[in-house]
């Protein structure tokens, strides 16, 4: 009977109190998006929703979503306040020193220094990652969600140039995504993509092919091999590599895109040299001066037919 009653009781104040965290956890989030240019006034008011957050529990999906979003404007933040250490230290230990609030510590140096303490590195990450290891459990059946999450720590590792951690957090994403969509799903095409692309400006060809070749045989088995979305691919394929002058690389997929574009639009369509000026460019680039005279001659030819277009 005892049991019962404390059980009872402890329902009741549940139910009682829980409301009104919900209620406050709301207000103070929308508190702190309704003052995105006052960093100190947004944390504080994130902070107060994560105090509140933690009452719904250790795994509770608000609590995750409270510390990434601090996460989230502190990395956006941190790149408009350049680090001085010796600012950032003299505020930390006046802070620590004398127990005071911090914001009115901040009055005896510099309200600059004193945000800068608030956005180290080191800070950004344990939001993050604490942010992670809750939603893992609060997003549990919702990996769409949380791949997004992943996504959002590896960028924070990429702008850092800590490329291993980004990579651990882009492929923990899209391993989420693959299962959840399936490995033949149009929708994971721009993530093979982006996992190609970090791939290759980590000039690890082997992995980046693997994910764009991917990405290819997706787009053309969902649309066809003379589809305008794969010539569209394979030119940003394409413009990936000349961006990095490796012409013999990009070379290929401007042919085939070439290729596709006459073969939709006509050989003497003047569009077609949309793509037919960057293949002349990059026959021009790797010394293959035959094969580019013999475009631009078409080229040439094509714009005389045709004097109300110019692609340039």
């Amino acid at each position: 009977m005892v049991l019962v009653i404390l059980a009872l009781v402890a329902w009741w104040g549940w139910e009682t109190f829980r409301p009104a965290s919900v209620t406050r956890w709301r207000a103070e989030i929308a508190a702190a998006e309704s003052t995105p240019y006052d960093f100190l006034n947004t944390e504080h008011h994130y902070r107060h929703a994560i105090d509140e957050a933690r009452h719904f529990g250790p795994h509770d999906a608000r609590l995750a979503d409270s510390l990434f979003a601090l996460a989230e404007r502190s990395n956006q933040q941190s790149w408009l306040f350049p680090e001085d250490p010796k600012m950032v230290s003299s505020v930390s230990s006046r802070v620590v020193s004398t127990r005071r609030n911090p914001l009115q510590a901040v009055h005896d140096n510099s309200k600059h220094a004193y945000v800068r303490l608030l956005l180290t590195d080191t800070r950004i990450e344990e939001l993050y990652l604490e942010s992670l290891h809750i939603a893992e459990v609060a997003y549990a059946r919702q990996p769409l969600l949380l791949a997004q999450k992943y996504d959002a720590v590896g960028d924070f590792y990429a702008l850092r140039k800590d490329l291993h951690r980004a990579g651990c957090n882009y492929e923990h994403a899209f391993a989420l995504r693959e299962k959840k969509l399936g490995a033949r799903s149009p929708q994971l095409v721009a993530y093979l993509f982006k996992m190609g692309n970090f791939y290759s400006s980590r000039s690890l060809e082997q992995q980046a092919a693997t994910y764009h070749r991917r990405a290819l045989e997706i787009i053309e088995k969902t649309y066809g091999s003379s589809s305008p979305q794969l010539q569209s691919v394979l030119t940003d394929l394409g413009g990936l590599f000349f961006a990095q002058q490796q012409y013999e690389k990009a070379l290929p997929y401007y042919q085939r895109a070439f290729h596709i574009a006459e073969h939709r639009l006509g050989p003497d369509a003047p569009r077609i040299w949309e793509t037919g000026s960057m293949l002349i460019l990059i026959y021009t680039r790797i010394g293959d001066t035959a094969h580019a005279a013999q475009l631009r001659e078409r080229e040439q030819e094509s714009m005389r037919q045709h004097p109300e277009y110019n692609p340039h």
